[in-house]
């Protein structure tokens, strides 16, 4: 059975997809993505692997950084049901509570790291 963590998310949506079971997020992460998803009006997706990911998991991504907000349970990479993701890139841009900020062709890239706001793309 699933543990809700909001209307719309589950831990198991977060949860590290290498099979360890780990799984430590941010509520407030989740929270901001559950207002994102009440703003938009349409279903908010975390990526495979785009919520909490173990050490080991981290370390077999060909582009995952040794310091990822991942591990730490502060970022998800997400997907918006039927937007593209210049459109969620540019919803997220509004968000100031969201201080790390991704652009991918796949999807958007969002954490609650503390300080500044840090702004990247892989194009």
């Amino acid at each position: 059975m699933a543990t809700q963590l909001t209307p719309n998310f589950t831990q198991e949506e977060f949860m590290c997809p290498c099979g360890c079971g780990g799984y430590h997020i941010s509520l407030h992460l989740v929270g901001l993505l559950q207002e994102l998803r009440d703003k938009v009006g349409r279903p908010v997706y975390v990526s495979k692997g785009g919520g909490f990911r173990c050490p080991a998991y981290n370390a077999t991504l060909p582009r995952a950084s040794a310091t990822s907000q991942h591990l730490n349970g502060l970022a998800a990479d997400i997907n918006v049901k039927d937007m593209d993701v210049v459109t969620l890139w540019r919803i997220c841009l509004l968000e100031p509570r969201f201080t790390g900020l991704g652009f991918y062709p796949s999807h958007v890239h969002v954490d609650i790291r503390p300080g500044q706001r840090v702004f990247w793309s892989s194009k």
